[in-house]
């Protein structure tokens, strides 16, 4: 199924609560439609492709969903003094930290 995410400028290639929130939405659709089982997985189709979000139900009934999301692209990197400027601090008030 086709999914559009939105903000109030611009429509968002992806974005995870949304595509958990759209998928929950999505089963739970199914389900007061008769469906015999629980769905088990949904693949909303976004900008960046399909995303499956795949669904467990514990012992005490709480449905969790987890999705298999693709790796994040990071934009470029700014040196600090650029961004201290823009924000209006002192470049020592900018902790540097990288992921890798």
């Amino acid at each position: 199924m086709k999914v559009r995410i939105f903000t109030r400028e611009e429509e968002l290639p992806f974005a995870g609560h949304p595509t958990l929130g759209t998928a929950v939405a999505l089963r739970n659709r199914l389900a007061s439609n008769g469906a015999t089982e629980p769905v088990a997985r949904i693949e909303p189709d976004l900008k960046v492709g399909k995303v499956p979000v795949e669904f467990e139900t514990d012992s005490s009934g709480a449905v969790f969903g987890e999705m298999q999301q693709m790796e994040p692209v990071f934009g470029e990197f700014h040196e600090r003094k650029t961004g201290a400027a823009i924000l209006g601090i002192s470049p020592s008030e900018i902790t540097m930290w990288r992921l890798d």
